[in-house]
């Protein structure tokens, strides 16, 4: 599997107020899972080291060491990879990113929305905060 990490800055229109301060950016690392057959996956990682401690660089870290596991890990189960990067870097940023993108892989390969892999009846919307 061809496995690529980038990292993209956003920046709020308007700095936003958290109770340990003032945000007007974020940093994202994007993961890209693609297949031997073409399909792609995406998942994201958002640390944010005020918040839970976790730096932007010790995400890239958790990446480096599960590189190799997602290389060689086209066709086996997400559930057993996702298990083996936790064993090398237990880092629950980058394993939420992962996760997202062994399952939008899946979902790609299959021509369905995640939802319709894990439910029988998924739900037509989802009500969420918008920031």
């Amino acid at each position: 599997m061809d496995v690529r990490v980038a990292t993209v800055t956003l920046t709020f229109a308007d700095p936003m107020r958290t109770a340990f301060g003032v945000l007007r950016k974020r940093e994202l690392q994007l993961l890209r899972l693609r297949d031997a057959d073409g399909a792609v996956g995406w998942g994201e990682a958002a640390p944010l080291e005020p918040y839970d401690g976790i730096s932007a660089a010790k995400v890239r870290d958790a990446f480096e060491a599960y590189e190799e596991i997602l290389r060689a890990g086209d066709g086996d189960p997400a559930p057993d990879l996702l298990e083996r990067c936790r064993i090398v870097a237990d880092v629950p940023q980058a394993l939420a990113a992962v996760d997202l993108a062994l399952w939008d892989l899946a979902g790609n390969r299959e021509g369905k929305p995640i939802s319709a892999l894990i439910s029988d009846d998924p739900a037509t919307e989802v009500r969420v905060n918008a920031t």
